[in-house]
Protein backbone atom coordinates (compact mmCIF):
# COMPACT_ATOMS: atom_id res chain seq x y z
CA UNK A 1 0.00 0.00 0.00
CA UNK A 2 2.74 2.48 0.53
CA UNK A 3 2.50 5.44 -1.87
CA UNK A 4 5.69 4.55 -3.68
CA UNK A 5 4.37 1.41 -4.95
CA UNK A 6 0.83 2.86 -6.01
CA UNK A 7 1.51 5.92 -7.52
CA UNK A 8 5.08 5.15 -8.97
CA UNK A 9 3.71 8.21 -12.04
CA UNK A 10 1.75 11.24 -10.97
CA UNK A 11 -2.00 10.54 -11.31
CA UNK A 12 -1.35 6.63 -12.36
CA UNK A 13 -2.59 4.74 -9.16
CA UNK A 14 -2.42 1.40 -9.38
CA UNK A 15 -3.82 -0.79 -6.59
CA UNK A 16 -3.67 -4.36 -8.38
CA UNK A 17 -0.99 -5.50 -6.09
CA UNK A 18 -2.06 -4.63 -2.19
CA UNK A 19 -5.96 -5.64 -3.80
CA UNK A 20 -4.56 -9.26 -3.98
CA UNK A 21 -2.89 -9.53 -1.31
CA UNK A 22 -6.33 -8.12 0.45
CA UNK A 23 -8.07 -11.45 -1.33
CA UNK A 24 -5.40 -13.55 -0.24
CA UNK A 25 -5.65 -12.64 3.55
CA UNK A 26 -9.82 -12.66 3.09
CA UNK A 27 -9.18 -15.91 1.72
CA UNK A 28 -7.20 -17.34 4.53
CA UNK A 29 -9.01 -15.44 7.56
CA UNK A 30 -5.99 -12.81 8.44
CA UNK A 31 -6.59 -9.64 9.36
CA UNK A 32 -4.61 -6.75 7.52
CA UNK A 33 -3.18 -3.17 8.98
CA UNK A 34 -3.26 -0.31 6.96
CA UNK A 35 0.73 -0.18 6.40
CA UNK A 36 1.14 2.62 5.54
CA UNK A 37 -0.37 5.75 4.19
CA UNK A 38 2.86 8.16 4.32
CA UNK A 39 6.68 7.15 4.97
CA UNK A 40 8.76 10.08 5.60
CA UNK A 41 12.17 8.71 4.35
CA UNK A 42 13.43 11.21 1.53
CA UNK A 43 15.17 8.48 0.24
CA UNK A 44 11.53 6.61 -0.03
CA UNK A 45 9.96 9.53 -2.47
CA UNK A 46 8.84 9.17 -5.74
CA UNK A 47 10.79 11.31 -8.10
CA UNK A 48 7.88 13.24 -9.17
CA UNK A 49 7.04 14.44 -5.31
CA UNK A 50 10.70 15.96 -5.38
CA UNK A 51 9.26 18.24 -8.04
CA UNK A 52 6.38 19.64 -5.96
CA UNK A 53 5.70 23.06 -5.10
CA UNK A 54 4.24 23.46 -1.77
CA UNK A 55 1.21 23.86 -2.89
CA UNK A 56 0.74 21.33 -5.37
CA UNK A 57 2.79 18.24 -2.45
CA UNK A 58 -0.02 19.44 -0.12
CA UNK A 59 -2.55 18.41 -2.51
CA UNK A 60 -0.71 15.44 -3.67
CA UNK A 61 -1.23 14.46 0.04
CA UNK A 62 -5.05 14.84 0.57
CA UNK A 63 -5.24 13.16 -2.54
CA UNK A 64 -3.10 10.15 -1.43
CA UNK A 65 -4.95 10.21 1.63
CA UNK A 66 -8.54 9.94 0.39
CA UNK A 67 -7.54 7.24 -2.34
CA UNK A 68 -6.04 5.10 -0.43
CA UNK A 69 -8.45 5.24 2.91
CA UNK A 70 -11.28 5.12 0.61
CA UNK A 71 -10.65 2.31 -1.46
CA UNK A 72 -9.42 0.09 2.05
CA UNK A 73 -11.98 1.60 4.26
CA UNK A 74 -13.49 -1.43 6.22
CA UNK A 75 -11.13 -3.78 4.67
CA UNK A 76 -8.29 -2.82 7.20
CA UNK A 77 -8.65 -2.86 11.04
CA UNK A 78 -6.02 -0.06 11.15
CA UNK A 79 -4.26 2.86 9.72
CA UNK A 80 -0.31 3.19 9.97
CA UNK A 81 -0.44 7.01 9.06
CA UNK A 82 2.99 8.01 9.07
CA UNK A 83 6.55 6.93 10.76
CA UNK A 84 8.87 10.34 11.26
CA UNK A 85 10.65 10.24 14.39
CA UNK A 86 14.00 9.62 12.44
CA UNK A 87 13.42 11.71 9.79
CA UNK A 88 11.14 14.66 8.55
CA UNK A 89 10.82 14.83 4.65
CA UNK A 90 7.11 16.36 4.58
CA UNK A 91 7.75 18.70 7.43
CA UNK A 92 10.43 20.17 5.43
CA UNK A 93 8.10 21.05 2.74
CA UNK A 94 4.63 21.83 4.47
CA UNK A 95 5.97 22.77 8.08
CA UNK A 96 6.22 21.31 11.21
CA UNK A 97 2.12 20.32 11.27
CA UNK A 98 2.15 18.14 8.70
CA UNK A 99 1.73 14.72 9.96
CA UNK A 100 -0.72 16.17 12.58
CA UNK A 101 -2.74 17.32 8.96
CA UNK A 102 -2.52 14.12 7.55
CA UNK A 103 -3.74 12.50 10.93
CA UNK A 104 -6.68 15.03 10.63
CA UNK A 105 -7.27 14.14 7.31
CA UNK A 106 -6.68 10.14 7.76
CA UNK A 107 -9.61 10.44 11.05
CA UNK A 108 -12.21 12.32 8.03
CA UNK A 109 -11.63 9.61 5.39
CA UNK A 110 -12.14 6.84 8.54
CA UNK A 111 -12.72 7.44 11.80
CA UNK A 112 -13.89 4.12 12.46
CA UNK A 113 -10.17 2.59 13.44
CA UNK A 114 -7.04 3.60 15.19
CA UNK A 115 -4.28 5.46 13.42
CA UNK A 116 -0.82 4.60 14.23
CA UNK A 117 2.51 6.29 14.55
CA UNK A 118 4.85 3.47 13.63
CA UNK A 119 8.48 4.04 14.77
CA UNK A 120 11.51 1.79 15.35
CA UNK A 121 14.18 1.51 17.95
CA UNK A 122 11.89 2.62 20.48
CA UNK A 123 12.22 -0.59 22.38
CA UNK A 124 15.10 -1.82 20.35
CA UNK A 125 18.06 0.11 20.60
CA UNK A 126 18.43 2.60 24.32
CA UNK A 127 21.23 4.26 22.06
CA UNK A 128 18.73 5.49 19.58
CA UNK A 129 18.00 9.48 20.91
CA UNK A 130 15.86 9.72 17.66
CA UNK A 131 12.81 7.26 19.05
CA UNK A 132 13.33 7.25 22.97
CA UNK A 133 9.83 6.84 24.56
CA UNK A 134 10.02 10.35 25.48
CA UNK A 135 10.11 11.49 22.05
CA UNK A 136 7.80 9.14 21.11
CA UNK A 137 5.04 10.74 23.76
CA UNK A 138 5.94 14.29 22.79
CA UNK A 139 5.21 13.54 18.94
CA UNK A 140 1.87 11.58 19.71
CA UNK A 141 0.98 14.97 21.70
CA UNK A 142 1.78 17.38 19.35
CA UNK A 143 -0.39 15.62 16.96
CA UNK A 144 -3.40 15.49 18.98
CA UNK A 145 -2.35 19.18 20.35
CA UNK A 146 -3.18 20.39 16.50
CA UNK A 147 -7.08 21.71 15.95
CA UNK A 148 -9.96 19.41 15.54
CA UNK A 149 -7.02 16.03 16.76
CA UNK A 150 -8.19 16.38 20.40
CA UNK A 151 -10.45 12.96 20.23
CA UNK A 152 -8.12 11.42 17.51
CA UNK A 153 -8.55 7.22 18.15
CA UNK A 154 -4.37 7.19 18.60
CA UNK A 155 -2.10 4.21 18.89
CA UNK A 156 1.33 2.98 18.86
CA UNK A 157 3.30 0.91 16.69
CA UNK A 158 6.37 -0.54 17.55
CA UNK A 159 8.05 -2.17 14.58
CA UNK A 160 10.39 -4.60 17.14
CA UNK A 161 13.49 -4.73 14.54
CA UNK A 162 15.87 -6.85 17.06
CA UNK A 163 19.67 -7.67 16.05
CA UNK A 164 21.28 -10.89 16.76
CA UNK A 165 22.34 -9.52 20.17
CA UNK A 166 20.47 -10.39 23.48
CA UNK A 167 17.62 -7.70 23.90
CA UNK A 168 18.05 -5.18 26.88
CA UNK A 169 14.85 -6.59 28.79
CA UNK A 170 14.84 -3.66 31.57
CA UNK A 171 14.74 -1.31 28.93
CA UNK A 172 12.34 -2.55 27.07
CA UNK A 173 10.28 -3.11 30.11
CA UNK A 174 10.60 0.42 30.96
CA UNK A 175 9.54 2.07 27.55
CA UNK A 176 6.25 -0.14 27.34
CA UNK A 177 5.22 0.87 30.93
CA UNK A 178 6.50 4.43 30.43
CA UNK A 179 4.18 4.37 26.58
CA UNK A 180 1.40 2.09 28.06
CA UNK A 181 0.66 5.40 30.69
CA UNK A 182 -1.25 6.79 27.61
CA UNK A 183 -3.69 4.08 27.33
CA UNK A 184 -3.60 4.08 24.09
CA UNK A 185 -3.13 0.46 22.26
CA UNK A 186 0.34 -1.02 21.75
CA UNK A 187 1.12 -3.46 19.19
CA UNK A 188 4.27 -4.63 17.94
CA UNK A 189 4.06 -4.48 14.26
CA UNK A 190 7.11 -5.39 12.30
CA UNK A 191 8.74 -7.90 14.59
CA UNK A 192 11.06 -9.88 13.31
CA UNK A 193 15.00 -10.85 14.62
CA UNK A 194 18.15 -11.28 12.80
CA UNK A 195 19.20 -14.82 13.05
CA UNK A 196 22.64 -15.02 14.92
CA UNK A 197 26.15 -16.54 13.15
CA UNK A 198 26.52 -20.14 14.21
CA UNK A 199 29.27 -20.39 17.07
CA UNK A 200 30.18 -23.72 18.39
CA UNK A 201 32.86 -24.13 20.94
CA UNK A 202 34.15 -27.36 22.83
CA UNK A 203 35.54 -28.21 25.85
CA UNK A 204 36.12 -31.27 28.69
CA UNK A 205 34.10 -31.91 31.70
CA UNK A 206 36.18 -31.13 35.19
CA UNK A 207 36.59 -34.61 37.49
CA UNK A 208 33.26 -34.40 38.59
CA UNK A 209 31.84 -34.46 35.10
CA UNK A 210 30.22 -30.86 34.95
CA UNK A 211 31.12 -28.37 32.39
CA UNK A 212 31.10 -25.15 33.13
CA UNK A 213 30.10 -22.45 30.33
CA UNK A 214 28.70 -18.24 29.74
CA UNK A 215 25.80 -18.73 27.25
CA UNK A 216 23.30 -15.96 25.80
CA UNK A 217 19.67 -16.80 25.57
CA UNK A 218 18.60 -19.23 23.14
CA UNK A 219 18.59 -22.91 21.73
CA UNK A 220 21.55 -25.15 21.76
CA UNK A 221 22.58 -28.25 20.99
CA UNK A 222 25.40 -30.28 23.38
CA UNK A 223 26.94 -32.63 21.38
CA UNK A 224 28.71 -35.18 24.15
CA UNK A 225 31.92 -37.58 23.75
CA UNK A 226 33.31 -40.16 25.85
CA UNK A 227 37.01 -39.96 25.84
CA UNK A 228 36.95 -43.76 25.46
CA UNK A 229 34.21 -45.45 24.59
CA UNK A 230 33.18 -45.85 20.62
CA UNK A 231 30.04 -45.12 18.97
CA UNK A 232 28.81 -43.11 22.45
CA UNK A 233 28.12 -39.72 20.67
CA UNK A 234 24.63 -38.43 22.02
CA UNK A 235 22.96 -34.56 21.56
CA UNK A 236 20.82 -32.65 23.77
CA UNK A 237 19.04 -30.04 23.31
CA UNK A 238 19.64 -26.90 25.89
CA UNK A 239 17.20 -23.90 26.05
CA UNK A 240 18.71 -20.89 27.63
CA UNK A 241 16.56 -18.17 29.64
CA UNK A 242 17.23 -15.65 31.82
CA UNK A 243 15.06 -14.69 34.92
CA UNK A 244 17.24 -11.49 35.70
CA UNK A 245 17.50 -9.57 32.31
CA UNK A 246 21.54 -10.32 31.97
CA UNK A 247 22.94 -10.89 28.63
CA UNK A 248 24.53 -13.93 29.46
CA UNK A 249 23.81 -16.90 31.63
CA UNK A 250 26.31 -19.06 33.33
CA UNK A 251 25.32 -22.75 32.52
CA UNK A 252 26.52 -25.78 34.66
CA UNK A 253 25.97 -28.96 32.88
CA UNK A 254 26.12 -31.92 34.73
CA UNK A 255 26.93 -35.76 32.61
CA UNK A 256 26.50 -38.76 34.76
CA UNK A 257 29.49 -41.57 33.81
Amino acid sequence: MKWYSTEPSQGKVDYSVPDAMLQFAKKNNVLVRGHNVFWDDPKHQQGWINSLSPTDLSKATTDRINSVISRYRRQVICWDVNENLHINFFESKLGQNASAVFYNLAQKFDGTWTLFLNEYNTIEDARDGDSTPAKYLQKLRDIKAFPGNRNLKLGIGLESHFSSAAPNLAYMRASIDTLAATNFPIWLTEVYVQRGPYQSSAGRTDGNGFFEASLSHGLYCVKIHHPSAKNSSLVQKLNVVSSTGAANQTVLIGFAA
